[in-house]
């Protein structure tokens, strides 16, 4: 199952009562999205990119557990960490952006993004297992942004990406514009 598969699949109470965080499929049909194309930014740094490739071996995880499962057992002080490596300088004020757009608290979203960005990185390691290349890796990100933008169960991609870089000044869209360097124009 992709990660993106677990929001479209189970009911949102039963997601956000089992990991004990409120609100956890809407901040998610945000926040994936956003790391996975911070991800794919950061890629396009080939040193960025081998970091990733070097970090993955360290989340892999037995594929017989659910994403349900993983996102409960979640290192919360390792996801802190992985979002600060994913999002670097701007941590804090996508978390803010993502909290004004979803109408959670900054606690809600920071505990969700806490729980999913260790979560991402074992979907990586998972489907890189085959060819954990820096090429592999940035082909398997791409995959999984393209997943998330096939799955008739989630928000299209474009319509998220228009919303967000068609907001006002200061909104999160110029957030995500700014951090992806215009890569969704």
């Amino acid at each position: 199952m992709n990660i993106f598969d677990l929001f479209g699949n189970h009911d949102e109470k039963e997601v956000e009562k089992k990991t004990g965080t409120p609100l956890l499929t809407k901040i998610a049909m945000l926040g994936l999205p956003i790391l996975f194309m911070a991800l794919k930014e950061n890629n396009k740094d080939e040193k960025k990119a081998e970091a990733l490739r070097d970090t993955l071996s360290r989340h892999e995880v037995d594929s017989t557990g659910s994403i349900l499962d993983r996102l409960t057992q979640a290192d919360e002080e390792d996801g802190d960490k992985i979002m600060g490596h994913i999002l670097g300088d701007k941590k804090m004020e996508m978390i803010d952006k993502i909290a004004a757009e979803t109408g959670a608290s900054r606690e809600e979203v920071y505990k969700a993004l806490k729980k999913l960005s260790p979560t991402v990185l074992e979907q990586l390691a998972h489907e890189t297992r085959g060819d954990r290349s820096v090429e592999g890796v940035r082909r398997t990100t791409e995959r999984q942004l393209q997943k998330y933008q096939e799955d008739s169960n989630t928000f299209d991609l474009k319509d998220i990406a228009g919303k967000l870089l068609g907001g006002s000044s200061g909104g999160i869209g110029d957030t995500i514009k700014d951090l992806l360097g215009g890569f969704l124009k």
